[in-house]
């Protein structure tokens, strides 16, 4: 009887992630998988695959080729599969053969830890994998714009919809400022988050019942990396 265990992850990937800039044409980067165990070896077979994130952030991984803007297709790996020795290192080219683009290209190379052949136990044994992001966009072309589709208020949180409207991936700044009777109340941000193109993401600020009773001013300013801030503003009577 074969039994499944599931372990910790035990490699390391350097970078852990891709940004190429380029008009078209092969680009190789080097990619170093590290075996953390100092006792036993590690087997490592590495194929790519595609993502995306729904309005939550959340991240959903697929097939590769399955998405519209994938730079899957272009990722050839070498080599695919190999052996790594008790806290040794094995450097990993991938290369991509890239048409000319405009705009921005993403997908993912995943390393995973497979049984090495020639040992054979009682038990498989998953160490997990890793994912290394891939970035690639083109040096003219990009499109930077986005519109800042709703802002919803409740005595618990407020949600800011933002919609990427350009051909390339952003990371916008998301702040929101209360203020009370023209007193400021609370203020928060939400950065560095990625919003793909021609999706949209939901910022949610948790209220926590921080507001009592009254009329109250939600502005919030949406920096994209575009050529203005985007600005939303409601007044809305809190009632517990």
């Amino acid at each position: 009887m074969l039994f499944l265990f599931c372990s910790i992850i035990n490699f390391l990937v350097t970078p852990p992630k891709l940004n190429i800039v380029t008009f078209g044409g092969t680009a190789t980067e080097n990619v170093i998988v590290r075996n953390i165990n100092q006792e036993k070896p590690l087997r490592i077979k590495a194929y790519t695959g595609d993502w995306l994130l729904n309005e939550d952030g959340k991240i959903y991984y697929l097939e590769p080729g399955r998405v519209s803007f994938s730079c899957s297709p272009w990722i050839t790996i070498n080599p695919r599969e190999f052996t790594i020795p008790p806290g040794g290192n094995k450097e990993v080219r991938v290369t991509l053969n890239v048409p000319k683009i405009q705009g921005g290209y993403w997908g993912v190379v995943f390393f995973e830890a497979v049984p090495i052949p020639s040992e054979w136990t009682p038990t498989i044994r998953v160490s997990g994998r890793i994912g290394l992001t891939v970035y690639v966009s083109s040096g003219n072309g990009i499109i930077k714009n986005g519109e800042l589709t709703s802002l919803i208020v409740t005595n618990q949180e407020v949600k800011v919809c933002f919609k990427n409207e350009g051909n390339i991936w952003l990371r916008p700044s998301v702040k929101l400022l209360i203020k009370k009777d023209k007193k400021e109340v609370y203020k928060d941000s939400i950065i560095n988050n990625v919003v793909l193109p021609n999706f949209e993401r939901i910022f949610t600020f948790y209220l926590k019942n921080k507001l009592k009773r009254g009329l109250y001013t939600f502005t919030t300013d949406i920096d994209y990396g575009g050529n203005e801030i985007l600005r939303g503003e409601r007044e809305v009577n809190i009632e517990k």
